[in-house]
């Protein structure tokens, strides 16, 4: 193993010759430490290496040449001491330690100037199973004697040491353990390769990563001629720069030894001194003219340490060998010559001349150093146009002279201790009219650009005119032909026009509006013109309408194709219907987009789809389906009766009669159609509730009027027992006909629309009002209850003798020819949330609250009553808001006095409130003005207060 400290890094040292001084106690060594009173430090650094060879101290056999490259051991712990009198080592601070790193390198910075200072590199290692501490030392000094004011001076340390021959020793012993003295294995019996493995197992235990731990040499599987070398309790390795130790072999013969040190290096070398130290006493011989010192009369059992001293030189490694037979041991110490360094030179090679874009190459090959150490180049440029060298630390760097003009470039070297003088080079590059053909780029596409003697001083630029470089040089501006370039961007360069068929789909255009014209392949010789006929569109079939018992009609959209030939119509029983699907009508119109569809059967499904044909193909539809209906006679049920859907529509060509005791229950999405005025008398009860997304309709087959009284409550019916909701009734004479039942009937979401009576109801039995075809009770002791329904364009929308209720609810253009829209004369109408437009209500008493009137025609009364209480609600837009009359009304002072309270009343054409006599209480109103109210007929009005804006809380809510 070995320190090599600052091979190859340059250090901040302050550095001295070796020096020690005197031999006190018995001939040890002294250091004398030098005065730090001038306070310098340096910094030291260096790499701890364990060598291939690892037996510097050789055994018997073994030869000294060194073998392989050292490797950097990592994790050592490095520190820096000095040598007492005594000979034992203190450190010189707590700060001076450092560890190796992967690399085996460490640094101590600030370093105290001082002679003979101890470098110490240790690190725990287990061998045989027990650890071990491995210590390296190396000798070193930090003076004033090389410093030079703020220069860099090197410490290069390049010191061998080595296991030395104990721990060979050792591994004898272990390999000996059990033997027969005859079996006993000698070093002289120990084969070469043999000792190699040993020694290969011990430096790969030294160079283990630690990451592991302490690294661990296994000998167990070394063999030693036949034997097996079992895992050797070593002893501490311990070695020094200036000393080797080895121990003095037995001799069973001699209680005496003699020993003779020789010293050499190349040669003998006089005047060393040598120390030997045996049990404890150190003894001192300086070698003669011969280079020996003799040691006589030592004792044979003690462990021998030598040590040589020499200034200028350094030792190497220790031979020792033992003569019995002369009883003298001779250790021979080998000695080299320590050298000083000196710096390397530089040489950047001579002065060159080159052309503008070449390649340059630097050449600093000249260089050397005179100590043969290797060195490392470090190249800049100090003038000129920058340029980018391939590498600047090359012996050899290049790179390419883009602009002419004078370059310098420096280089320096450096064995990694000194740094040579700086030495220029001049490059000069001349300029020139190309260097290639690039360079003569004139930006002219039909000229060829060519470089003649490129990079050099008659280098000229030409340029050729060329007929085309592409197709598009060749353009003729005629669209009917193909331009092409033979030869593109060559001498031989000649353009061609060849004729198409066509460039472009206008091009094959044969001015037929239903066909699709393409030019296929087009701008090629082979193009040619294809002319399709195009498919008509296809027409939606929107609609199945007027669905009866036998027969349907189907309706679309009308073809658009203008070579339209005719609608062909196809059914089938089952869904896909195709053109091979029973044909119904062919139809050469194109205007005619409903076809009837007779001869079906009852209660069956059936899938329609229209094909619109030209004269070459026809295109298909959507595809519909719709069911044909149940035929209804007339008959009087005899037991509970549902409709479903499956029947659906249900078409009445007779009254049907619902006895009590019966329910007919008509279910969600079912269509009622009746084919004349007939009627559903309901003496039990009827149960017609749809969804909001499945209503049930009652309505004409025709697509008219028919007359029909839809459902009709018989005397003394309980028309409780029936309910109506989601249900549309539409088309017929009178939608509900109820004749003294008793009960409540609650009608909710139900839409009664466009139904127009045909016969004068009489209003009680007192006098006629009209025609009413929505709802029409005549007489009992019963009520309506009507919610979040809708009553549009009827003719008269609610006859009643009795009360009746609307919450939520539309009436909408209902009036019949008296222009009343609700009539409950003889009874009590209570209305809330709800909306009339464009209609009237007339009732006895009863109270409207938060809804509103209004009228878009400005004729008619909103409101006529005697004494209704009117609270909350708008009413405007008509000739007369309000008539009441006086003598029952609530509003005279000698009845309630209060009977219209926060109402929005305004914008009536004729008068806003009528009240024919009495003093009348109409306090806390909007008139829609604070001077004119439109107060009239023969009453007198308390008014005051009165509303001075809107009551925000009128209407609906």
């Amino acid at each position: 193993m070995k320190i090599r400290v600052g091979s190859a890094i340059t250090l901040i040292v302050l550095v001295s010759s070796l020096f020690m001084s005197g031999c006190g106690n018995g001939g040890v060594p002294t250091v004398q430490p030098v005065s730090s009173s001038s306070a310098r430090t340096a910094s030291l650094s260096g790499t701890v290496y364990v060598p291939n060879d690892v037996t510097g101290a050789r055994i018997a056999g073994r030869s000294a040449s060194a073998v392989g490259q050292d490797t950097p051991l990592t994790g050592a712990t490095v520190s820096v001491n000095r040598m007492k009198s005594d000979g034992t080592l203190e450190a010189i601070g707590t700060d001076f330690t450092a560890t190796t790193d992967a690399n085996g390198q460490f640094t101590i910075e600030d370093v105290p100037e001082e002679e003979n200072l101890i470098i110490e590199a240790t690190k725990d290692v287990t061998i045989g199973g027990n650890p071990k501490t491995l210590k390296l030392k190396k000798v070193t000094s930090v003076t004033e004697t090389d410093v030079t004011a703020g220069t860099v001076s090197n410490l290069n340390l390049d010191v061998s040491t080595t296991l030395g021959a104990e721990a060979m020793k050792d591994i004898l012993v272990a390999a000996n353990n059990g033997l027969s003295d005859a079996n006993k294995i000698t070093g002289a019996d120990l084969p070469r390769e043999t000792i190699a493995d040993v020694e290969s197992e011990i430096v790969t235990a030294l160079t283990a990563d630690q990451s592991s731990g302490n690294p661990t040499v296994n000998l167990s599987t070394v063999a030693t001629g036949g034997e097996t070398v079992l895992d050797s309790q070593l002893s501490t390795l311990e070695n020094t720069t200036h000393g080797a130790s080895i121990k003095q072999q037995k001799d069973s013969a001699t209680t005496t030894g003699n020993v003779r040190i020789v010293v050499g290096a190349g040669g003998n070398i006089d005047g060393a001194s040598v120390y030997l130290t045996l049990g404890g006493t150190t003894y001192t011989k300086t070698t003669d003219a011969s280079g020996e010192a003799f040691f006589d009369g030592l004792t044979a059992e003690a462990d021998i340490d030598v040590s040589v001293v020499k200034a200028g030189y350094e030792m190497k490694s220790i031979r020792d060998k033992v003569s019995k037979v002369a009883n003298v041991r001779e250790i021979t110490v080998l000695m080299s010559v320590v050298k000083g360094n000196q710096a390397p030179v530089s040489n950047a090679g001579p002065d060159q001349n080159v052309a503008q874009h070449s390649v340059v190459s630097l050449d600093g090959s000249g260089s050397f150093d005179p100590d043969g150490d290797s060195i490392t180049y470090s190249w800049t440029q100090t003038s000129g146009t920058a340029v980018t060298l391939s590498t600047t630390t090359a012996i050899k760097p290049t790179f390419t002279s883009a602009t002419s003009g004078v370059l310098v470039f420096a280089l320096t070297v450096s064995d990694g201790g000194l740094t040579s003088q700086v030495d220029v080079v001049t490059i000069t590059v001349g300029a020139v009219a190309c260097m290639n053909d690039a360079d003569c780029d004139d930006n002219d596409l039909l000229t060829i650009d060519s470089c003649q003697n490129a990079a050099t001083a008659s280098a000229i630029c030409g340029h050729v005119p060329i007929a085309c470089n592409l197709d598009e040089d060749c353009n003729d501006s005629n669209l009917m032909t193909f331009d092409a370039c033979s030869n593109p961007g060559t001498s031989s360069a000649m353009c061609s026009h060849t004729a198409i068929a066509c460039n472009s789909d206008t091009d094959c255009t044969d001015n037929n509006a239903h066909t699709t014209d393409t030019c296929l392949n087009p701008n090629t010789t082979i193009s040619s013109c294809l002319n399709f006929d195009n498919p008509p569109a296809a027409v939606t079939l929107s609609s199945v309408s007027n669905v009866l018992v036998t027969s349907m009609d189907i309706s679309w959209t009308q073809s658009t194709d203008g070579d339209f030939d005719s609608y062909k119509v196809y059914m089938s029983q089952t869904a896909g219907v195709s053109e091979s699907s029973a044909l119904v009508a062919t139809i050469p119109g194109v205007s005619t987009v409903v076809q009837p569809v007779t001869g079906l059967s009852e209660s069956t499904a059936y899938y329609f789809k229209i094909y619109v044909c030209d004269a070459t193909q026809c295109v298909g539809s959507n595809e519909l389906s719709a069911h044909t209906g149940t035929l209804i006679n007339a008959t009087t049920l005899n037991a509970n009766t549902t409709w479903d859907i499956s029947g659906s529509p249900y078409v009445i060509v007779g009254n049907v009669i619902v006895p009590s005791g019966i329910t007919l229950t008509i279910d969600p999405g079912v269509t009622v159609k009746y084919s004349g005025a007939y009627t559903i008398e309901v003496s039990g009860a009827i149960i017609s509730n749809g969804t909001q997304n499945n209503k049930i309709s009652f309505t004409s087959s025709t697509g008219l009027n028919s007359g029909a009284v839809g459902i009709s409550f018989a005397d003394n019916a309980d028309i409780s027992l029936s309910s109506l909701s989601f249900t549309e009734l539409e088309l017929l004479g009178t939608a509900i006909y109820i004749v003294n039942s008793s009960g409540i009937l609650n009608i909710d979401n139900m839409d009664i629309e466009n139904n127009a009576g045909s016969a004068f109801y009489g209003g009680c039995g007192f006098y006629s009002r009209g025609k009413f075809s929505g709802i029409v009770k005549l007489a009992g002791d019963n009520s309506i209850v009507i919610t979040n329904s809708r009553f549009i364009n009827n003719e008269g929308a609610i006859a009643t003798c009795g009360n009746f209720t609307a919450i939520g609810s539309t009436f909408s253009a209902n009036n019949n020819s008296e222009g009343i829209s609700v009539d409950a004369t003889w009874g009590g109408a209570n209305i809330q949330n709800s909306v009339f437009l464009n209609d009237t209500l007339s009732t006895e008493s009863g109270t409207i609250s938060h809804s509103s009137f209004s009228s878009t025609n400005g004729e008619g009364t909103a409101i006529t009553t005697s004494a209704a209480i009117i609270e909350y609600s708008e009413i405007s837009g008509y000739s007369t808001g309000i008539i009441m009359h006086g003598a029952s009304s609530t509003c005279a002072i000698a009845n309630m006095g209060e009977c219209l309270s926060y109402n929005n009343i305004y914008n009536n054409s004729l008068l806003n409130l009528n009240i024919d006599l009495g003093t009348q209480n109409v306090v806390n109103n909007w008139w829609g003005s604070t001077t004119d109210f439109k107060l009239g007929g023969g009453a007198t009005y308390i008014y005051e207060p009165f509303l001075t804006d809107p009551e925000p809380t009128a209407g609906p809510q």
